[in-house]
């Protein structure tokens, strides 16, 4: 009785460790998208970019799909310093207000990348998600109120292949924190 029970435990093992030295999406591919989704990120206002806080990350989450994560920073302002000792009121509305109205620009800039890092990561299976999560950096000075501290958007890899050729953008789960 032992001896079938053992057999299949190993045959479980050998077929467990065989899938764990082939990954299903190489690291390069993933690696080659993070490089893409930073300078994206750059890209958007070219004459005033926003501040990537480190440079994005990703992982690839077996029986889930791809997660890409980043920190921004939407209008970078001087912090305080031994030259600047001190903020001032105009300067904190001036930076909440560049970043209420960059919003719905960095929206759908995050759609529009979501759509196209999918494009590009060609042995992630169609039903698997393809996420990209932005956390919002803040100065403990400054208003955020109206705004959110984190986005989330993901799909289906198919979902996201087809809103590129102009379907499915409603299929876009896209939540704030």
């Amino acid at each position: 009785m032992r001896t079938p029970v053992v057999a299949g435990l190993l045959l479980c093992a050998l077929s467990t460790s065989s899938m764990a030295d082939k990954p299903r999406v190489p690291r390069a591919m993933l690696e080659q998208v993070e490089s893409i989704l930073d300078a994206k990120f750059t890209a958007i206002w070219p004459q005033d970019p926003v501040e990537v806080m480190g440079v994005p990350q990703s992982a690839y989450l077996n029986g889930y799909g791809v997660v890409f994560m980043s920190k921004v920073n939407l209008a970078p302002a001087a912090g305080i310093t031994p030259f600047h000792p001190t903020i001032k009121p105009d300067e904190i509305k001036r930076t909440h207000d560049k970043k209420v109205q960059r919003m719905d620009q960095f929206r759908a800039t995050l759609r529009s990348m979501l759509v196209d890092a999918a494009a590009s990561l060609d042995s992630v299976p169609a039903d698997d998600q393809v996420a990209l999560g932005v956390s919002l950096f803040y100065w403990n000075w400054e208003n955020h109120d109206g705004l959110p501290n984190q986005i989330v958007m993901h799909a289906p890899k198919k979902v996201l292949l087809a809103a590129k050729t102009g379907a499915g953008q409603a299929a876009i789960t896209a939540d704030e924190y």
